[in-house]
Formats: C-alpha cells, structure tokens, sequence
C-alpha cells in the first residue's frame, strides 16, 4: 500500500514560522519608508500652515507701517539693505525693522509633541522675511501709502527635518576599478579583486525616494494699508 507523507506537525509549524519571518522582514523596510514619508509630509504641512500664518502677522503690522516699504530696496530685507525707516524707534529699545521680523519670527512655530521656535527646524539664518513691497500707483494711491492702497508680504525659510540626512544608501563604483579576472583564476586573485571593488565603492550618496534634502516654503499675502 502507498503512503505519502507530507511531513509532521512540528516540521509543517516551522516551515510556517519561517515563512512568516521572512514575509515580515520583507515587508518592514517598505513599511518603515511609507510610515518616514508621511512623517515628513505631515511635518512640511504643518510648517507650510505655520509660514503661512506667520506671513498673515507680517502683513497685517505692514499695513500699520508702511513706511517699512522703501523703494530703493525693492523686497531685499535688512541688513542686505537698509530701508530709510527701518532704524525708527518702536517700543523700548527696539527699532520698526525689528518688531516687523519678530512678529513674522514669533509666529513660524511647528507643533510636534512640543513647540518648535524655526530656529530649531529651519536652518540657522535662512528664514528671509523680504520687505513688504507696496502696490502700484494709481489715481486713488498716487503715493502707493494711502489707507486702501495694497501692501504685499512675502516670506520663506529652507525647512530641514530629521529624515533630511536620511538615505538608502547607494554604491557607486569609482573609476580606476580593475577587471574581473578569467573565470578559470585562483581564489586568491578573485578575493583580491572583490575587496579592491569593494575598497572603490562610494557609499556617500543615496536614495531618498524622490524627496529633497530640504523644502524651500514660501508665501506671499496682500492687505490694504488701514
């Protein structure tokens, strides 16, 4: 009489237990990337919703000191170039130019557990609060400063998150990478050959999934001047 076995219980248990082990260590890295990818988006939206309330505050105390316009320098913030009212005494030991930065600074906050200041996810110097740029002159703004007429603010920072310096790493071999040796060669030569491969590897460069090191965020909002 035929038999066939199969296998036993305990045979058939880990052939299983196998299987499940490699399915997860499969599927975890792609995990992991979905689960980094959508930590990184939420963070740049809530960001991108912080600049844009902080742009709001800025235009609205624009729109209270539009003297803070200068023609001479365009939209290029201080110190790059110094406006003609931008030294003007406000409050006690602060000048116009100041106050305008801290109102726009004080607002660019991204709540993540605890309140991040941008000087904790921006990087250092790269939030540019540009000056506000007034509109154009027409019958009723022949001054471009009269109460209705339009004042633009525009505001942007290079935001960085903790996945910016994350990567899958990438080889890429250098030049100068000596030949496969003949099929026929000794173990020695093939051992040579792979760890002089292996030594010209650059490792230094990676794959982020088609996202960038850092996101330029930029906003630009209009008020009429009160």
């Amino acid at each position: 009489m035929l038999r066939i076995r199969f296998g036993s219980k305990e045979s058939n248990k880990r052939a299983a237990y196998g299987q499940s082990m490699l399915e997860v260590a499969v599927a975890l890295p792609f995990l992991l990337l979905i689960v980094f990818a959508l930590i990184e988006l939420g963070i740049v939206f809530a960001s991108y919703l912080s600049l844009v309330n902080a742009t709001r505050e800025g235009t609205v105390f624009a729109t209270m000191y539009p003297e803070l316009a200068d023609p001479a320098c365009g939209s290029t913030p201080n110190p790059n170039c110094v406006g003609a009212k931008d030294n003007q005494p406000f409050g006690s030991g602060t000048t116009l130019w100041r106050e305008y930065f801290k109102r726009v600074n004080d607002e660019v906050v991204v709540v993540i557990g605890d309140p991040l200041r941008a000087g904790q996810v921006v990087i250092t110097n790269t939030l540019v609060v540009q000056r506000p740029v007034l509109g154009p002159a027409t019958t009723a703004c022949p001054t471009r400063k009269e109460a209705g007429c339009p004042i633009t603010v525009t505001v942007q920072y290079y935001l960085r998150t903790f996945t910016s310096d994350m990567s899958l790493p990438v080889p890429r071999v250098r030049s100068s990478v000596p030949a496969m040796p003949a099929f026929n060669a000794s173990p020695v030569q093939w051992t040579n050959w792979f760890f002089t491969v292996l030594g010209n590897v650059d490792w230094s460069t990676g794959w982020r999934m088609g996202l960038p090191n850092y996101y330029l965020l930029t906003y630009t909002y209009s008020m009429p001047i009160r």
